[in-house]
């Protein structure tokens, strides 16, 4: 995006995953979909970023961002998600 700075540009992408998170109920934004598609980019380089700061290297994730990201139950870890949702899926088909 010319000629924004880098916190304008994350804020646009931060407002348009609140809006995604309205329409979908969750932030886990597919990056194969080409509707959302930069958006998803965004949101796994959030990820990426995170983990480095977390890692204590170089990293372009701020404190204020995570907390700004936290305050819409932003998904850190889909992995996570994903194994849980698999694992209570077989619980019911056992059941």
């Amino acid at each position: 995006m010319k000629g924004k700075s880098n916190n304008e540009v994350w804020m646009m992408r931060y407002e348009e995953l609140k809006l995604y998170k309205a329409r979908n109920g969750h932030c886990r934004v597919p990056q194969n979909s080409a509707e959302n598609k930069a958006l998803g980019i965004w949101v796994k380089k959030q990820r990426y970023q995170h983990k480095l700061m977390m890692e204590n290297k170089p990293s372009a994730m701020t404190l204020p961002r995570v907390n700004t990201l936290n305050e819409i139950d932003f998904d850190w870890c889909v992995h996570d998600d994903v194994w849980q949702k698999r694992y209570d899926e077989l619980k019911a088909f056992k059941a």
